[in-house]
């Protein structure tokens, strides 16, 4: 950038003039290079972390280059403003595709973006239970945290039991913390099984419970 001149000669009818044009070139914003860990995958319930490397003629050397211009929908993301490492921690059980904006800063004080996509995979919160119960008694059992027979769970945020599916054998009913209450058909015996939902994070699990009631001998 700056001033530079030209000279140029013109002759007519035997006379020459000489010119000169003065050229003023003014500065722009070269584009920032970015490379490195524009992307990260991960699983549910740990922090992604990933480096961005960035190169520009302008210099970026004042230790203030790097800054989180738009944070993710469904996560919480940082950066180191002088080395690039960025951070990137979901929100607990959520689990699916989420981003970042990046803005690079150089030493003229102009700026470029850049996106971070980042992917973070399921992981199994809870697993199937099995309760047994006798000939016409009905069972209660938390799904959740583990009573009565069934299985604890291991979500990191809030769990909700949201909804469940009826036995072919039997009705069910449920509470928001888990507990559930299968009352098995009058005189039945044998397996029935039913489906509960749980949601927590924004993410859906959905397992299965399984019973056996145990016949119970009449009495004479």
């Amino acid at each position: 950038t700056g001033t530079d001149s030209f000279t140029y000669t013109i002759t007519s009818g035997g006379v020459t003039e000489t010119a000169t044009v003065t050229v003023t070139v003014t500065a722009v914003n070269d584009p920032t290079s970015i490379t490195g860990g524009t992307s990260g995958t991960g699983n549910e319930d740990t922090t992604l972390t990933g480096m961005l490397t960035a190169t520009d003629s302008d210099g970026l050397s004042d230790g203030t280059v790097f800054s989180v211009s738009a944070n993710a929908t469904n996560g919480s993301a940082s950066i180191d403003p002088a080395t690039g490492l960025w951070s990137y921690t979901p929100n607990a059980d959520w689990n699916g595709s989420d981003s970042f904006t990046v803005t690079i800063t150089d030493d003229a004080g102009n700026s470029s973006t850049q996106v971070i996509s980042v992917t973070v995979t399921p992981v199994v919160d809870l697993t199937n239970d099995s309760l047994t119960t006798n000939e016409d008694t009905a069972i209660s059992a938390n799904v959740l945290t583990g009573t009565n027979g069934a299985t604890a769970d291991s979500f990191e945020g809030t769990p909700v039991l949201t909804s469940v599916t009826q036995g072919a054998n039997g009705s069910v009913t449920f509470l928001a913390n888990g507990t559930v209450t299968y009352t098995p058909t009058a005189n039945f015996t044998g397996t029935d099984s039913f489906t509960y939902t749980i949601t927590s994070g924004g993410v859906t699990e959905t397992p299965r419970l399984t019973l056996w009631k145990m016949s119970v001998p009449s009495r004479l």
